[in-house]
């Protein structure tokens, strides 16, 4: 949802151009990515048989700050590159920035809302 209220502000200013340059692809992109963090019930169902409790493996590895920075680094290293893909076009670099967005925004969330996250995992608990 943040995404496309910065879209829609970006086309206010840019006219029908801002349109064409940040299409609807990047905020669904965003969007899909939000629910990067949350892949650790996956990996619970299967961890679960080697004995681990939910709580051991919800909001750690996943749900740490290292997933979107590792995303924003693949988005500065990709913006030298100018690599597009895709009938549309779509830039790399922007697409590696819009998944630190949404992976960032639900580790946000996560923190004001539920309270506890570990940003810092596993250096921190």
């Amino acid at each position: 949802m943040f995404m496309s209220l910065v879209r829609d502000y970006y086309i206010k200013r840019k006219g029908r151009k801002g349109r064409e340059k940040f299409p609807l692809h990047y905020v669904l992109i965003a969007g899909i990515a939000g629910i990067i963090p949350d892949l650790d019930v996956a990996a619970f169902l299967i961890l679960n048989f080697f004995g681990f409790a939910y709580n051991e493996v919800h909001r750690t590895f996943l749900h740490s700050i290292f997933i979107p920075l590792i995303f924003l680094v693949l988005a500065i290293f990709f913006y030298f590159y100018k690599i597009e893909i895709g009938k549309k076009k779509l830039k790399l670099w922007i697409i590696s920035l819009m998944i630190f967005v949404g992976t960032f925004f639900h580790l946000l969330l996560d923190a004001v809302f539920q309270g506890s996250i570990m940003p810092f995992y596993p250096f921190s608990s």
